[in-house]
This record gives structure tokens, C-alpha cells and sequence, in this order.
């Protein structure tokens, strides 16, 4: 394969979980009310469902899920402890061996930066290639993020448009990860390729859009051949 850019979506693709909603529930354990929790703990599964599923736009499924408890750095700092040990079967000796092939690896996110900088460390992947939010605390709770492409549903493609027009990247581009977000980069023309990723969450309507369809790393790394 000729020197390719790889961007990778971290949520139920890099690591099984999703990070954002992991911050939520742990905002949740506060609640006393048992019945109460089980219900919410249900709507969140719900919004976040709708995101990925391209239903609501991201910033809209980012006001729905911060509306349901307050998330502040605390719970941020320890659901970023975990990320690392929460990696997907394989993915990092395919990222390494991505690397290893003169092929480029980016992490393209609309999670917050800052708890994807170890994640990425231990990847091997350059700070400047994680691409992320930057979130807003008001009084050490977390209200919103940095205005930026990446709180659009269409903002993935966007940054690689960006990243091709500024010459920070050229050639082949492939777009890999579980959401519409991530499919809409292929489908607007801003990835060359699109792998989609179902091991930990599928997502029909990305699946059959998607022109590659995996269920785990090792069949993904085959397809691939490194």
C-alpha cells in the first residue's frame, strides 16, 4: 500500500469505551435515587445512540448528555486514567505496525483533547496529530466546548480538508471508526477510504454504507497487510 494517512475515531474504535458517556455515568453515581439513576443511565445510552447514529448532530447530543448530571474534572481526570488499559484487542501492535510502514496515524476525535494526549502517547502517535476539542469549565464543571468544526457532525471532514489544504497532509487518506461521523468523511469526499469498525458497537446504517466493514483488528490489520 503507498504511504497512507490513517484517522482513527477513539470511542468504541480505539478503546472499547465511550469516553464522554463514561464521564456522565460516573456524574451519575451521585444521584441517590436508585430508580432515578437506572432511568437516566438509560437515556444517555439513548442520546449517545442517537449521535453516533447521525440522528442529532454532536452539539446538540453534547447539550443532552451534560444536561443529565455535572461533569467536572474529577470525573474527566479519572475516566482519562482508565483510557489507556481500555485499548481494543490489537489495535495497538496495528497502529505501531501502521507506523512502522511509513504510514501516517492521527487521532480525529470530538472528545476532549487533553484525555487523549496519554492514549496517544502510548500509541506513539504525535501531539500534533490528536485532534480533539478543547472543553469550557465554569467553576470547575464542564458547560461546553471551544467553538471548532469538530462539534459539527460534518467536522471530521472538514479537518481533513483543512489539513490537505494547509499541505500538512497529502496522498491517500482513510477514514476509520464506528460512527456517521466518521462515515461522512468518505462520503463527502474527504477520505480516499473508510473502514468502518463494529466490534464494539454496530451501527446499521454505518455498516451497510460502509465500503470495508470489520469486526476486529486482526481482520482489519489482514485487509490491510501490515
Amino acid at each position: 500500500m503507498e504511504p497512507t494517512q490513517f484517522f482513527f475515531d477513539v470511542d468504541s474504535t480505539i478503546i472499547r469505551r465511550e469516553s464522554l458517556q463514561d464521564m456522565v455515568s460516573l456524574a451519575l453515581e451521585g444521584l441517590e435515587d436508585a430508580e432515578k439513576r437506572a432511568m437516566t443511565e438509560q437515556e444517555l445510552e439513548s442520546i449517545t445512540n442517537a449521535g453516533m447514529n447521525g440522528e442529532i448532530d454532536f452539539a446538540e447530543a453534547l447539550k443532552r448528555r451534560l444536561s443529565l448530571a455535572p461533569v467536572t474534572k474529577a470525573h474527566m481526570l479519572a475516566v482519562t486514567d482508565i483510557m489507556p488499559n481500555e485499548l481494543t484487542e490489537g489495535m495497538e501492535d496495528f497502529i505501531r505496525a501502521l507506523q512502522n510502514a511509513g504510514h501516517g496515524t492521527w487521532i480525529l476525535t470530538a472528545g476532549i483533547k487533553e484525555m487523549m494526549m496519554p492514549l496517544a502517547a502510548k500509541l506513539g502517535i504525535p501531539a500534533r496529530q490528536v485532534l480533539a476539542n478543547e472543553p469550557v469549565w465554569i467553576a470547575g464543571k464542564l458547560q461546553d466546548f471551544e467553538p471548532g468544526p469538530l462539534l459539527k457532525t460534518a467536522g471530521k471532514g472538514i479537518v481533513i480538508r483543512s489539513l490537505r489544504e494547509s499541505g500538512q497532509i497529502s496522498g491517500r487518506v482513510i477514514m476509520i471508526g464506528d460512527g456517521m461521523s466518521d462515515l461522512g468523511v468518505f462520503t463527502s469526499g474527504a477520505a480516499d477510504d473508510f473502514f468502518g469498525y463494529g466490534e464494539h458497537a454496530v451501527r446499521k446504517n454505518v455498516k451497510d454504507a460502509a465500503p470495508h466493514f470489520f469486526m476486529s483488528v486482526a481482520e482489519m490489520r489482514s485487509f490491510v497487510g501490515v
